[in-house]
């Protein structure tokens, strides 16, 4: 069945006059608006302001008209004219057969999938049977920080950097059963950036070309695994907290009675080798009540009282404090600081520990240079400050670098370090709502990088002084 007809409407929608055949077609009597013989569930517009947006745009849409209490058929609508005397408009009507309006609906519904595909916040790339990329939703483009055109052909396992044992798996997988569900693995932008990336991959037969292709479904997971990475390190602290406090609760009073029984011995001993053994007694009780006081004061909240502290001064006196330190005996620094007051606010003692923790790291990884090199930078932008401390050492492997900041990590042999200095310096700056960042290469060399914000307002009198 063949069937056309004319209709003119009014802007809102009234029926002002319609051909004969479209009467006939529709028995009975017509209502006032064209919109109220419009199935709107049915049809792709939720109103009729959108459907005549859309067509004075597209200048033709498909509508599913009413044909009684339950039919509905499709017709297209163009429109042929508009009147700008009367504000009227000339639309056609063409009804669509039935075996058309399947195909109709089958290609709006491929672009309602695109519609949705290019505008969520979901990775989507579709690849062929070989893995070569043949599409790239915006939102892939921008995690990967890619540009599709010059990927397209390209193998995505390349492309994501997955490691041979897992593409083994993917393909081995996706032959068995069709799917692979939360891949997860560690990608690198070109730029140097690490995210993790949770994808989901689907094997489909597309019938229209007659051949596979996969649908690749991904997720940036890089701050929920930043987050379930701090929960972790919460737990292990609090753990740590109630171990130190038991040992702290077990040790403290047999120490305390060594030590009461060493001061009674050492006031009635006269032999001079007993005396020296009491004192290496009670040193080393000493040393292990420290010890126990450190452990618990590592899960405890950061104290002391905070000040106007002006970081360039600080880093003189901690620059001062390590030249004593025989690994800087030939090390040298070179201090490239900001002119500009960097006024912040903190402890004294606090700031200044994390600068001696991280200068002393990088004296030990430049103890064996040729022409060793400590580099010192700050810099004031908008309201940071930032300081870069370089080195020219043996770096630190990539495998190591996201465990630098946990405690009792450490990467140097033997009882050469606790494991602990990196971790304090990341709980100061913390504390104080800054940042710090580790970059470093193997062989040659390590950076780190802290922000710390900087304080406004009245600064005098801290530019030449650390606070003290």
């Amino acid at each position: 069945m063949t069937l056309s007809g004319k209709m003119n409407i009014s802007r809102e929608g009234r029926i002002l006059s319609l051909s004969d055949d479209i009467r006939d077609y529709f028995s009975g009597k017509l209502p006032v608006f064209f919109q109220t013989l419009v199935d709107w569930k049915k049809s792709p517009f939720r109103n009729w302001d959108e459907c005549l947006m859309d067509l004075f745009r597209e200048g033709s849409v498909y509508l599913f008209l009413k044909k009684g209490k339950t039919n509905r058929v499709l017709f297209l609508v163009s429109l042929k004219a508009k009147s700008e005397k009367n504000g009227s408009l000339g639309l056609l009507l063409e009804y669509i057969p039935h075996e058309r309006q399947l195909e109709i609906e089958l290609r709006q519904q491929k672009r309602y999938n695109h519609e949705i595909i290019s505008t969520a916040n979901i990775m989507f790339i579709r690849t062929d049977a070989r893995y070569r990329i043949k599409d790239m939703n915006p939102w892939a483009e921008k995690v990967l920080d890619l540009r599709k055109q010059e990927r397209l052909d390209q193998n995505i396992l390349d492309v994501l950097q997955l490691k041979a044992s897992d593409r083994r798996e993917l393909r081995n997988t996706l032959k068995e059963k069709g799917r692979y569900q939360e891949l997860e693995m560690l990608y690198r932008t070109p730029k140097g950036e690490e995210r993790w990336l949770l994808w989901n991959v689907k094997l489909l037969v597309d019938f229209q070309y007659g051949q596979s292709v996969l649908l690749f479904f991904g997720h940036d997971i890089t701050e929920r695994c930043r987050l379930e990475k701090q929960m972790a390190q919460s737990e292990k602290l609090s753990a740590l907290g109630q171990l130190a406090a038991g040992i702290a609760h077990d040790v403290s009073k047999p120490m305390v009675s060594i030590s009461s029984l060493v001061q009674m011995l050492e006031a009635q001993v006269r032999d001079e080798y007993v005396e020296n053994a009491l004192k290496m007694i009670s040193r080393q009780v000493e040393y292990l009540s420290k010890t126990v006081r450190q452990l618990v004061d590592l899960s405890r909240p950061l104290q002391g009282e905070r000040e106007i502290i002006n970081v360039n001064a600080l880093i003189h006196d901690a620059v001062r404090i390590v030249r004593f330190d025989s690994t800087f005996k030939d090390v040298r620094i070179v201090e490239e600081l900001t002119r500009d007051p960097a006024p912040v606010s903190s402890a004294y003692d606090q700031l200044l520990q994390v600068f001696i923790n991280i200068f002393l790291n990088a004296g030990f990884a430049i103890r064996q240079c040729e022409t060793p090199v400590l580099r010192i930078k700050t810099a004031v932008r908008g309201d940071q400050i930032t300081i870069e401390i370089s080195d020219n050492g043996e770096g630190i492997p990539r495998k190591y670098l996201e465990r630098v900041f946990e405690p009792f990590f450490t990467t140097r042999s033997g009882n050469q370090g606790t494991g602990l200095g990196l971790w304090v310096c990341h709980h100061i700056v913390t504390a104080l709502d800054g940042k710090i960042h580790l970059e470093s290469e193997e062989g040659r060399g390590t950076t780190v990088k802290i922000k710390l914000p900087v304080l406004k307002g009245d600064i005098r009198g801290i530019q030449n002084s650390a606070g003290r």
